[in-house]
């Protein structure tokens, strides 16, 4: 009889309640969601034109944030905050060092030197 009975009552069962439910995002919210994923760096990078006015074209700046900020979520997985810091500020200054040599030293293309820079720090 607990055989026949225990189906009947595992479906009168309540489901989870609606506060419980997980809600799905909309295509807005989706496409919102990456706007403000990939946007920062763009308009961080657009606030400062100093370099601009030096003659230097670094397109390359976007790339090197997200280096800087690749190897400060690193360095900060060490629950030290400010090694997360040093390693932002020195992974960031090394890929401007790079784009710099690459520029200045051997002459390449400040233009294509950035690109590849923001290509590389893609992945």
């Amino acid at each position: 009889m607990l055989l026949v009975a225990a189906p009947r009552l595992f479906a009168a069962a309540p489901g989870p309640s609606r506060a419980l439910r997980v809600r799905r995002r909309s295509a807005v919210e989706r496409r919102l969601s990456i706007v403000l994923e990939f946007a920062p760096p763009l308009v961080l990078a657009a606030l400062g034109d100093a370099h601009e006015r030096a003659g230097v074209v670094t397109i390359g700046l976007e790339g090197m944030m997200r280096f800087g900020a690749f190897a400060a979520a690193v360095g900060a997985s060490s629950r030290l905050a400010l090694a997360g810091l040093a390693c932002g500020a020195l992974a960031g200054a090394a890929a401007a060092g790079v784009h710099a040599v690459l520029s200045l030293a051997l002459r390449a293309d400040q233009v294509v030197s950035g690109i590849a820079l923001n290509l590389v720090a893609l992945g």
